[in-house]
């Protein structure tokens, strides 16, 4: 699922919470090995906390999902790498199909459809890589961005 071609940020930001709403079960990353074989369903995992007052910083959020032996989280269905700040709002939320997680290189794979939402901009497109230890996420294939400056041009957002 992606959002329609022309969506304000805050729109889209709701657009993907929505599209993915549910009530998972927490799970904590050392917990993982707990769950090794286990098919689960409604998943959440705390990537990182803010170490200023210990909020969720980085969740993953899938329908379902098994950790196996190495400790890889494997999805099936829908996933979403969420990003909050220190007060808990949302700034960015990555949304795909079908991937992994792997907890010891904080790295993380979508295959398929795929859609990254930050205020101002919403990037679509095919397979999404995110390595969340150097702070970089990639679409691999048919990369559209859209950026909404609020009725400014385009080229303004770079200034």
């Amino acid at each position: 699922m992606k959002p329609p071609a022309v969506l304000p940020c805050a729109a889209a930001l709701a657009f993907a919470a929505a599209a993915f709403a549910g009530e998972p079960g927490e799970i904590s990353a050392g917990g993982l090995a707990a769950q090794a074989g286990q098919s689960m369903a409604g998943v959440r995992l705390t990537l990182k906390r803010h170490p200023a007052n210990g909020r969720v910083k980085e969740l993953l959020v899938a329908d379902r999902a098994t950790v196996d032996d190495g400790g890889i989280v494997r999805v099936d269905g829908r996933i979403r790498l969420m990003e909050f700040d220190e007060n808990g709002a949302t700034n960015s939320v990555a949304a795909g199909r079908d991937g992994f997680y792997d907890p010891s290189r904080n790295y993380a794979e979508c295959h398929g459809p795929v859609a990254f939402i930050r205020p101002g901009i919403v990037l679509t497109g095919t397979n999404l890589t995110w390595n969340s230890a150097i702070n970089v996420l990639r679409i691999e294939t048919n990369a559209v961005l859209r950026i909404d400056r609020g009725g400014r041009s385009a080229v303004d957002a770079f200034d």
